[in-house]
């Protein structure tokens, strides 16, 4: 589940077995200001990751995880 939250952009994982994941924040306008950063979360599950740090405009934020011998992908939008 992916939630904005008033200060941070929150990637909830909802009753699965997470093993490990990255997530990738891309910048279509400066690819300067590209990075990825491993997914550590939390003790219920989910990553948090403060808005302040991001740049004005549009991102793209690429997800990818491997849970239960599975691996995953999914990509969202954000504007700020």
């Amino acid at each position: 589940a992916y939630n904005e939250s008033t200060e941070h952009i929150v990637i909830k994982f909802l009753g699965s077995d997470f093993v490990e994941g990255s997530v990738s924040f891309y910048r279509p306008a400066d690819k300067s200001l590209d990075f990825s950063t491993p997914m550590i979360l939390d003790s219920v599950q989910t990553f948090s990751f403060p808005k302040k740090d991001l740049a004005m405009g549009k991102w793209r934020i690429k997800v990818e995880w491997d849970a239960a011998g599975k691996s995953f992908y999914k990509e969202y939008e954000y504007y700020k």
